[in-house]
Formats: C-alpha cells, structure tokens, sequence
C-alpha cells in the first residue's frame, strides 16, 4: 500500500475488461476513429522496433512534448495534490485521501504529502517526518548532487512522460474534451499495466492522472487518482521552505537540530553517491 502511494507512474477509471482488451502490443501507427459523433478522433502511437532492438520505440505525443517543455521552463511553481486511493477501477468512492503539495523555486524543491515532506536544494537532500519525529540529511555538493536533484523531481508526483512511453506497449490520444488532452498508456504485464494522463490543452500543465495496478498483482486497493489543484506559475513562495536552516544549524560539532525540533532524531549522510 505504501509503494501505491507514493509511485509516480504520479484521470476516468477504466473497467478491467476495457484495460485488459486494448493493453496488448501493437505495431505500427495507427489512426482510427470511434463511432460516437462527439468523439474525436483516437490515435494510437507505436513504432515498429528498429534494427537490432527487439522493443518498440513510440513516439511521444506531441501535446506531451509541450507538456515536457512547459514544466522545463519554470522557475516557479506550486500545485496543492489530492492522492486518492480506490479499490478497483469501479469504485466511486476513494478508500482514503492522501493530501500533497510541491513547490518549485529555480533549482530548488519541496514536495510533501501527509506528514512527510522533502527539500532539495544545492546543499543537500532533507526528509522530514513529522510522524515518526525524525530528519533525515544528506548534505551534498551542487556538483554532486544531480542524482538527488532528479530523485527530488520525480518525488512532485510528475511522471516521466518519456520512461513511460519507452516502457508501454502503445500510447493512446483519446482527443481533447472540456479543454484537456487525455492520453492512455497501455503496459501488458507490468506493475501498472493502464496510465491516464490529463493535460490542460492551454497551459500544458498537468491536471489528473490515474494508475490501474495490475489485478494479479494487487488484487485489492489497485486504482490510484492523482488531482492537481491551485497550480500557479507565479506563486507566493517563502525561502524557509527550501531552507534546511529551517530545521538545522551548522556548529563546530557539526549539524544539530533547531530547538523547535529538538525532540526529533537526526540522521546525516555524509556519504557520497
């Protein structure tokens, strides 16, 4: 349950019947247009595989290359994040709501849900538990620190749109309705074998994406719905929330805790990766 939460591969339910129907390999591009007047046209996008690679390359949609490009250009963001968890793609009602949050400030991060909350910043990775009352610190150089930079991006519940296509067995365009491009990931097999995305066709920021976990795999609690809420480009952001100073001091005798988190327990990591 805990790795459903906070997997980030992070928007409509699809039945079983429907995933398993359309989540099998399909070679070529193909273009086909569904009966209902009101749809537009569906797209399904698969490359034949190339010379000695025995895995299809799909080509990533267009709308989803925007989408790519838009979140690169940010300096600032924040999004407040509603995680839902259901138990199967049938249900209406969640289980339980996880509640989250990421905010972005030129090179640096800060991502929570629940009472866990993450920064990372050119001096150091900080994890934050505020359930098990304890702070996790791995202070890096910025040079060094790339790894944990893309750990932290891939922790702002944003998938990896190209990781994604590489590892699905077609991409689906279902069209654009009430002014979102919905697009489908079809992964026979895999851990999660049906992804919906959602993207403002305006903004090209992301609004909903939902995850159908394999049945055979998880055969309870299988659906997850990630809702984007308040996303602003131009936010109001406070430096504390990037700072580990907010939470450390640096003394002679090395990194300590600030007193109103005195009762916490500290653990450093000052090894290299």
């Amino acid at each position: 349950m805990k790795y459903i939460l906070f997997s980030l591969l992070s928007i409509c339910a699809l039945t079983p019947a429907f995933a398993h129907q359309h989540s099998g390999p399909r070679t070529g591009i193909q273009t086909t247009t569904t009966a209902q007047p009101e749809q537009s046209n569906l797209t399904v996008i698969t490359k034949e595989p190339s010379e000695g690679n025995t895995t299809p390359e799909k080509a990533l949609p267009t709308g989803l290359q925007k989408m790519t490009e838009a979140y690169g250009q940010l300096d600032q963001f924040s999004a407040d994040i509603v995680v839902e968890v259901y138990k199967n793609d049938g249900a209406t009602i969640p289980l339980f709501v996880r509640k989250a949050q990421v905010k972005k400030d030129g090179m640096d991060f800060y991502s929570r849900i629940g009472q866990k909350a993450t920064i990372v910043n050119a001096r150091g990775v900080l994890v934050i538990d505020k359930e098990q009352k304890n702070i996790f610190y791995h202070p890096t150089a910025a040079a060094s620190n790339s790894k944990k930079r893309k750990q932290a991006e891939e922790t702002n519940f944003l998938p990896d749109q190209e990781k994604l296509a590489a590892t699905s067995d077609s991409i689906v365009f279902k069209g654009t309705f009430n002014g979102l491009e919905h697009y489908i990931f079809y992964s026979s097999g895999k851990e999660i074998e049906v992804t919906n995305l959602w993207v403002d066709a305006s903004s090209h920021l992301m609004k909903k994406i939902s995850y159908h976990y394999n049945d055979q795999l998880f055969p309870e609690n299988n659906m997850v719905i990630i809702r984007y809420k308040n996303a602003s480009t131009k936010p109001h952001l406070f430096a504390r929330d990037f700072s580990e100073k907010t939470y450390l001091k640096s003394t002679k005798e090395g990194w300590q805790l600030q007193a109103a988190y005195a009762d916490y327990e500290l653990i450093i990591n000052e090894a290299e990766e």
